[in-house]
Formats: structure tokens, C-alpha cells, sequence
């Protein structure tokens, strides 16, 4: 499945990969943005900018709740299940925060004043990697915000980041005695 949100529309929806059977699975909401998927718990998590607010539900869309509200123009979100936290950045005040996932424990990972925008997590090497619109930046710290890096700066209006880790590669021994190969 897909899932995306339509903020025109003010709708969270998802389809099959082809794009059939199409789904409304959330309607008015104020300016729904990014999304992530936490599939072993099976919930989808959003932001909503026009009421500054972070929302979940299942992945068919029932069970859907606020999770935190009264938050600055919140444009990006991400997971990590196995910590349980969920992080997300906020356009103003400038600033990249992270809770856990049933909204307790706010901490500030990253305050920039730059409009943070899409954030991804490296949950292997245990790192955060943003997007300061405003600021024509790239960052990364590690997943409490310490140890922060500018990565690329002087960029004309970067919006959101995604990370490709290739899976590392499959290593096979052959037995010629025995007369077997494995993996």
C-alpha cells in the first residue's frame, strides 16, 4: 500500500501500489503534511500545519487521536519504533522535536530558527538528517541532537530528505567436497 496526504483536500488516503482501491482514511484536516508508517505497532502518524497538530491512527485509518497540539507549523515527521519515540520538525520556531510515541517526554533535538522542514531518521547509525528551507541547509546530529554536522549549505530552498542504505551484500561459500553453496 501507499499512503499520502492531500492538503488541499484536507484528506489522509491510501490506495494499492497501482493505484487501485483508493481510500479516504481521514477527512478534515487542517493541512495535512508528512506522514510516516510504524508498521510493526501498524499506525500511521501525521502532521496537521494549519492546527499545529500531530495525529495518529491505525494503518485503515480507525483509532485516529491527537497526539500533540499547539505546535508550530509542524511539516515533517518520522518514527522509531524500536526507541518509541516519534520526531518531527517545526517551521517556527525553527526547531526539530521528538516525544514518545504517545506524545509524553517532548525534548528539543535541534533549534535552527531556519525553518526545519523533512527530516529522516538512519536508525542504524543512529542519526537525524534535516532540511533547513529558509536557511539553505543540510544537517545531521545523532538521534538526540548532540553531535550535530552542516552537511551542505547554500542550497536555493530544500524541502525534505530520504536516505537509500543499500542492503549490505550476500556473502556465499561453495563446499566442493560436500557439494553445496550457502548464503
Amino acid at each position: 500500500k501507499m499512503y499520502w496526504t492531500d492538503s488541499g483536500a484536507g484528506t489522509l488516503r491510501r490506495a494499492n501500489l497501482d493505484g487501485t482501491s483508493q481510500e479516504t482514511l481521514a477527512t478534515g484536516q487542517a493541512g495535512p503534511g508528512g506522514l510516516s508508517l510504524d508498521l510493526p505497532a501498524g499506525r500511521i502518524y501525521w502532521v496537521n500545519r494549519g492546527s499545529g497538530e500531530l495525529k495518529r491512527s491505525n494503518l485503515d485509518g480507525s483509532g485516529q487521536s491527537t497526539i500533540l497540539s499547539g505546535l508550530g507549523q509542524p511539516h515533517s515527521v518520522d518514527i522509531d519504533p524500536v526507541a518509541g519515540k516519534v520526531y518531527w520538525s517545526e517551521w517556527a520556531p525553527g526547531r526539530v522535536r521528538r516525544a514518545s510515541l504517545d506524545g509524553s517526554s517532548i525534548e528539543v533535538v535541534a533549534s535552527s530558527g531556519a525553518d526545519p522542514a523533512g527530516l529522516a531518521l538512519d536508525l542504524d547509525s543512529g542519526h537525524l538528517y534535516w532540511v533547513n528551507e529558509a536557511g539553505g541547509q543540510l544537517w545531521r546530529s545523532r538521534l538526540d541532537g548532540t553531535g550535530a554536522v552542516l552537511l551542505g549549505s547554500g542550497l536555493a530552498n530544500p524541502m525534505d530528505v530520504a536516505l537509500y542504505q543499500p542492503a549490505p551484500p550476500t556473502v556465499s561459500s561453495v563446499d566442493s567436497l560436500a557439494g553445496s553453496v550457502s548464503s
